[in-house]
């Protein structure tokens, strides 16, 4: 046995330097995946097509002259040989990305990519400014990455986009088949898919092999559905036995000559559909519904209307609420006749109270932003805090309710609708873009913003200039209503006006405010996390804006129109 042995590994040892002669040829058997082999001017790779190992389509090797030469040494390969230092395939993944666009227009065009987990919260990204190709050759624009640290992941998603997100080619793809070394090679081709292992050409010996036909992408909504989620548990419950037909409270209109027609028409249709989706929960029955829209031309008309209704609405305070002066592209508020910012009569509204919303537009686009999408719902939940509470709701609430509860009822108002718009808004508007920020830093900041936005003996305002009430404060109104439902919400501020904010919070929570704050921190930071690690998926590109000193890009659901100011 031994001889016979002996012999055997004397005929591979003769045969070895045979095979390795041969010369390669597209489509013909070869040895072992992945090892390549230059023969006249060309590389060729040993891939597998189907059940075979076969020559790839061989590639034109780059060299420094096109002479009649002594054959040039092999390009260097990122295939390992047989002599390549060891590595382990499961941690360290090297693929290459051939993408094909039919116009050859390359220009912008780079991957997103990353290493994705079952458990999207821990997907990481290769690169936070994306990776461009290397370079174009016949087939088109390619790449070659080694990605290490993947021994935790399933696989690398992939994402063909153009500059940062202006557009991109489908949803989110995967390269899931690598050979024993942890080596991959794909094809891709614009307007297609399907995600090629073998190069797709129309005279190749070889058919190409596509990868399985994925599942029609999930809608964002879908997406965040997965998770166990108290935004998904509210907004179904909010958006479940809707209300049809109009409102039984009496709005009364008022409108600019110069507002187009379709936006009359428009915000009529809005706000009579905020009026009726909350009058599921609460009518309005002691304070008066105004609304007056203006274009800039109108802006002193509605002021004259507006002093009409109160002594405490001068026209020239009113025209100080000129959008330009604010650097604002639109004006928006809620002005209640007495109570709040006005004297106080007494803590119940008298017989003639009154809320008056009152918006003036930069542009007629304006309205169509998604900046301004959920304002004319934003407002009416101020009335709703007004009518229920009383003169001394913004003395009772403290900073991070007054606001935040009226952005976070205000969108869930505007997008009863369109729960992918909600999802979409909800992460672009209310999620910071530090990741640094950790549950202490929001501790700090409920403790901050758990005092009343008024005081009683003053006119000091509380409220913080840097927009957290709005952001942070809808997220922890999304945890307050996960814990006592919309009806419950409805009860604790009518029972404000009596009991007031505190003793009212800990008979509808079972806690009081300071006991629960470590659990407002701790979901308002754990959104952030989530959001921030599923950007890509989430939230709407940037539109064209005024910040910019342009014309503003409008239409609800295209792109995010920043925070509405006319310059940075």
């Amino acid at each position: 046995m031994k001889r016979l042995a002996l012999a055997l590994a004397m005929i591979v040892t003769i045969l070895a330097p045979i095979n390795a002669a041969i010369p390669p040829k597209a489509g013909a058997l070869c040895s072992k995946q992945g090892i390549t082999k230059d023969y006249k001017g060309k590389t060729y790779r040993c891939i597998k097509s189907g059940k075979k190992i076969v020559w790839s389509k061989g590639t034109k090797t780059k060299s420094t002259s096109e002479a009649s030469a002594p054959t040039p040494s092999p390009t260097p390969s990122p295939t390992p040989t047989s002599s390549s230092t060891p590595r382990d395939p499961q941690d360290v993944r090297t693929v290459t990305i051939r993408y094909k666009r039919n116009s050859g227009d390359y220009s912008g065009w780079n991957l997103w990519i990353w290493r994705n987990s079952d458990d999207n919260t821990k997907d990481s990204p290769v690169s936070s400014t994306g990776v461009p190709f290397e370079s174009i050759d016949d087939y088109g624009a390619r790449v070659t990455l080694t990605i290490n640290n993947m021994k935790n992941f399933k696989d690398i998603g992939f994402i063909v986009r153009l500059n940062e997100w202006q557009s991109q080619e489908f949803t989110d793809r995967f390269i899931t088949q690598f050979d024993s070394q942890g080596f991959a090679e794909i094809y891709l081709i614009q307007n297609d898919q399907t995600v090629y292992s073998v190069r797709p050409e129309a005279n190749s010996s070889v058919s190409p092999t596509p990868t399985p036909t994925p599942e029609p992408p999930k809608s964002v909504y879908q997406r965040f559905a997965e998770r166990d989620s108290s935004a998904v548990k509210n907004f179904e419950l909010w958006s479940k036995d809707v209300a049809t037909g109009l409102p039984k409270s009496k709005i009364e209109y008022w409108f600019g000559p110069n507002v187009p027609a379709d936006i009359v028409e428009e915000t009529k249709k809005r706000m009579n559909a905020a009026v009726l989706q909350w009058e599921r929960f609460h009518k309005v029955s002691r304070s008066k519904i105004y609304l007056d829209l203006a274009m800039l031309e109108d802006h002193l008309a509605r002021c004259e209307v507006l002093s009409k209704r109160s002594v405490h609405f001068p026209v020239d305070w009113c025209l100080s609420h000129d959008p330009r002066k604010n650097n604002f592209f639109n004006w928006a508020s809620a002005f209640e006749s007495e109570g709040g910012w006005r004297p106080i009569i007494d803590s119940k509204l008298s017989p003639e109270a009154s809320v008056s919303h009152s918006y003036t537009l930069y542009q007629q686009k304006v309205f169509y932003t998604d900046q301004f999408i959920p304002r004319i719902e934003h407002e009416w939940i101020h009335q709703i805090q007004y009518d229920l509470t009383g003169n001394h709701y913004i003395r009772e609430y403290p900073v991070w309710f007054v606001e935040g509860s009226a952005e976070y009822l205000g969108l869930l108002t505007a997008s009863i609708n369109d729960p992918d718009y909600f999802f979409q808004h909800r992460a672009q508007g209310w999620i910071s873009f530090n990741n640094s920020l950790t549950v202490e830093d929001f501790k700090s900041w409920i403790s901050k913003t758990t005092v009343p936005r008024l005081p009683y003996n003053s006119y000091v305002d509380s409220l913080p200039t840097d927009g957290t009430p709005y952001k942070f404060g809808a997220l922890a109104t999304e945890w307050l209503i996960s814990k006592i439902g919309f009806d419950g919400l409805i009860t604790l501020l009518r029972e404000t006006e009596t009991l007031g904010w505190e003793k009212a919070f800990e008979k509808r929570v079972g806690s009081t405010q300071i006991s629960v704050r470590d659990e407002i921190a701790e979901y308002i930071y754990e959104e952030h996390k989530y959001v921030n690690a599923n950007r890509t998926w989430l939230t709407l590109p940037s539109c064209k804006s005024l910040v910019n000193g342009g014309e503003v890009e409008a239409n609800k659901g295209v792109c995010f129109s920043m925070d509405g100011r006319i310059s940075k």
